[in-house]
Order: C-alpha cells, then structure tokens, then sequence
C-alpha cells in the first residue's frame, strides 16, 4: 500500500505519531521533477482547506479580544461590502453561522479551483460579488441561518474580509502576528504574492493528471482564508517542535 500511494505522487512529505506519543517524518520523490529538487523536510506543500481553521482560530482571537463578537450579525462589523439575502436585504447572519458553515451561504458551481499564476489580479470584492469565473456566484445567504450544513469556501472569504476590516491588517499579516509567529512556525504563510516570492524555491510543483507541471508551478489562490495555506508536514503536526 505504501509504494503504491508513494507511486501515485511526484513527491510526498508526511509526519504523524505513534501511539506512544513518538513522531516520525519521512519525504519520498521531487518537489520539482524538472530541476530535480528532492522533497525534504524545508519542502512545503498546500494545506488547503487547512486553512479554514487556522482562520477560525484567528476569528476566535479576535472575539477574545473583544474586537468582534460572534454572536452577533456579521454586517456589524463590515463597511466596504455586505452579506445579502436572496433578495437583496441584509442578512442577518452571525459570524458563528459562517464559521460552521450553516449561514446559508452556497458556493458558485465549479469555483474556487485556483488561477493561473500571472493571470489578472482578483480583489477579495471581485470574488465576493462573483464578477469573474473564480466565482461566478455573488455571496448571499440564500438560505436562513442553522437550518442545513453547507459547506462553502465563499462563506470564508466573508471571515476574511471581516478580519481585514476589523484589524486594519491584511489577512496573510494578521495570521502571521496571531499565530505563526507566537508559535514559531516560519515555514507555515498564506500564499501572497510576497510570500511566494519568499518561499518559492521551497514550494511543492502541481502536476496535473497527466503529469505535466500547472503553469506557475502552483495555482494562485486569492481567496486566502478558505484555502491559501501552505506549510510543511512537521510543522502542522507540531508547531511547538518547529525549529527551522
């Protein structure tokens, strides 16, 4: 079963613990067939939706903090852009609801697969009101609050928008001053234009079905907060052993 999963994948780096408390990290194949870059344990990969936790904890930072609180509707605390009902009034959807995906929120078929790397810039806005094809769906809660579990990347973009709001800070900046840091995970960000010019010669290549590398090598992901993650295998099973 191992070679079998190990065959599947230009490159893996996994990381777990045993029973016994005991953690193992072992990396196989390339991070980059084309210049032969090996995987290893600086190599870091997308986590994906991952991320919706880590922006959940930073939510929840900010309402211990005072600077939010998530029982109430979440248009309380948003200026520039608002959460709309189907019919166009403001929703009355806390940010509890968005935070467990049960605010009625539906995602565009067939968006928020990432963009091509170089490609026109999409604002946070953009998205929200599905003005291009990374979202062709306007953000609404289309269904009243608790009644049905819809699992939505947009809901997320929502929460990142709060977050900038309230903090005055860039989603990518405020994670980092939260939680990166304060845990010394330096190999765990959100993929920003700055960053990956940082972290790029340590980022995991995409390959497609065919084995072809993505253009850019890996998708951009504008929408940060749902799914714009990366960090290494190491460092998202123990923040407090990170050491590089």
């Amino acid at each position: 079963m191992k070679q079998q999963i190990i065959g599947r994948f230009p490159g893996i780096g996994c990381a777990w613990v045993d029973a016994a408390g005991k953690e193992t990290a072992e990396y196989y194949g390339y991070a980059d067939r084309e210049s032969h870059a090996f995987v290893d344990e600086k190599t870091v990969f997308p986590a994906c939706s991952v991320s919706k936790m880590i922006t959940a904890i930073c939510v929840m930072k900010l309402h211990e903090q005072k600077l939010i609180n998530i029982n109430m509707p979440v248009n309380r605390y948003l200026r520039q852009w608002k959460l709309l009902t189907a019919d166009g009034k403001e929703s009355n959807a806390d940010v509890k609801s968005i935070l467990c995906h049960t605010a009625g929120i539906m995602d565009g078929e067939d968006s928020f697969c990432g963009l091509r790397r170089g490609g026109p810039e999409i604002s946070l806005t953009d998205i929200l009101e599905g003005r291009t094809s990374y979202n062709n769906r306007p953000v609404r809660a289309e269904k009243q609050q608790g009644l049905a579990f819809e699992y939505t990347d947009a809901g997320y973009c929502v929460l990142q928008l709060l977050t900038q709001e309230v903090t005055h800070k860039a989603f990518s900046d405020l994670s980092r001053d939260l939680l990166f840091y304060p845990m010394g995970l330096s190999s765990t960000f959100f993929a920003t234009p700055g960053n990956i010019a940082r972290f790029e010669n340590r980022m995991a290549t995409g390959y497609d079905d065919n084995g072809m590398p993505v253009p850019g090598r890996f998708p951009r992901v504008p929408d940060l907060a749902a799914s714009g993650l990366w960090s290494t295998p190491k460092e998202l099973l123990s923040p407090k052993g990170a050491s590089w």
